[in-house]
C-alpha cells in the first residue's frame, strides 16, 4: 500500500505485444516459493466490477494504465477476485 491508499490485488504487464487478458491471466509469483497464497480468483472467469464499487479511485487506475501502455502490450488489474481495469492496444488485439 502506498500514502495514497491504493491496494491492488493484481496488476498484470506485459512486454508481449500479442497477449491478451483472458481467463485468470497468468499466475502469481510467489515472493517466498514454499508459502503459497490461497486461490481467491473465480473458477469461470472474471467478473468485472467499477472502481467504485470496489473503493477504488478510477484516476489513479487509469494513471497505472497509461503507464503500463508506454511499453506497449495488455493488461489488467484486479481487486477482490474481480476484474476492475482491462486494456489491450487495438492494433495488438488478434480477431
Amino acid at each position: 500500500m502506498r500514502e495514497d491508499g491504493l491496494v491492488l490485488d493484481k496488476l498484470v504487464l506485459t512486454r508481449d505485444k500479442a497477449y491478451i487478458p483472458t481467463g485468470y491471466g497468468p499466475p502469481e509469483s510467489p515472493r517466498d516459493q514454499t508459502q503459497l497464497p490461497p486461490q481467491v480468483w473465480p473458477t469461470s472467469g472474471w467478473t468485472a466490477a467499477s472502481p467504485a464499487e470496489m473503493g477504488m479511485r478510477s484516476e489513479l487506475l487509469e494513471q497505472a494504465r497509461d503507464y503500463a501502455l508506454t511499453a506497449g502490450g495488455s493488461g489488467f488489474i484486479t481487486r477482490g477476485g474481480k476484474r476492475v481495469m482491462s486494456w489491450a492496444i487495438p492494433r495488438n488485439v488478434m480477431t
